[in-house]
């Protein structure tokens, strides 16, 4: 029984095998894929291909520094069973991403396509498009773990109920879907530091401010779920209405001209 380590030591080698499985298929012959070591030496794709990548980096390593944030309010509120029970809903998250994470990628590079050529009503109409179907996903996955939360609980193994922390979460659904949203779109039509300042918000700054709040005035330890990405929308129409009184040639919300 090699416990935490054990699964740590299996999650690596399982996707180190993966990825060297990945190779080997791109390697075949009648792949166009070629894998060779050169030095690339245009600084200005270099520097465009880590402002469009730089989002979803900063995505993964604020999602990372967010669960130990988490980690250590929930010990200092409750001890290794709010732990517990954030572990449960970290994997009900994973599924969830699958929405608010899955539904804006799938439409970005078509709104690439349409910022490139300046057609703003294609990109509202598929922005209108993503939020539909993802509050409809969303509200379908809710009802499932909100009905589920008894068999969820007895999966991990808990001892209490853990359906208000289910509740919270799948409230905090449809606003993450709209961050996501939004943070893609910014991300696609070079504004770039919008989309930085979504993620900053809803991972770090507002998920710490939220779990302060709780400490002091003892709240239930998983109100910063919904909070942290309400507050995020909140700031964002602070700081997109500032910056429409600046340039008012641009539309408030989306910055189109």
């Amino acid at each position: 029984d090699y416990g935490v380590f054990g699964a740590g030591l299996a999650s690596v080698l399982a996707t180190t095998v993966a990825v060297i499985a990945g190779f080997i298929y791109l390697s075949k012959e009648n792949s166009t894929f070629n894998l060779k070591i050169s030095m690339y030496t245009d600084l200005v794709h270099i520097k465009n291909i880590l402002v469009l990548g730089m989002s979803s980096a900063l995505n993964n390593l604020f999602s990372t520094v967010r669960i130990l944030i988490i980690n250590f309010a929930l010990m200092k509120m409750g001890g290794a069973s709010l732990v517990a029970v954030f572990t449960a809903l970290c994997g009900l998250s994973g599924f969830a991403e699958c929405i608010i994470l899955g539904v804006p990628q799938a439409s970005n590079p078509m709104l690439g396509v349409f910022a490139g050529e300046h057609d703003n009503n294609s990109s509202r109409l598929l922005l209108l498009l993503e939020w539909k179907y993802g509050c409809i996903f969303a509200a379908v996955f809710s009802g499932i773990i909100i009905v589920f939360s008894g068999f969820i609980k007895n999966i991990y193994g808990l001892e209490s109920s853990i359906l208000i922390p289910i509740i919270l979460l799948a409230i905090s659904i449809i606003p993450s879907l709209f961050c996501m949203m939004m943070s893609g779109y910014y991300n696609m039509v070079s504004l770039n530091r919008f989309s930085w300042l979504i993620l900053f918000s809803r991972l770090i700054l507002m998920t710490v401010l939220s779990l302060v709040i709780e400490l002091r005035y003892n709240l239930s330890p998983f109100i910063f779920l919904v909070s942290s990405e309400l507050l995020t929308i909140l700031l964002w129409l602070g700081v997109v209405v500032l910056y429409h009184k600046r340039h008012p040639e641009k539309t408030v919300f989306l910055m189109m001209i």
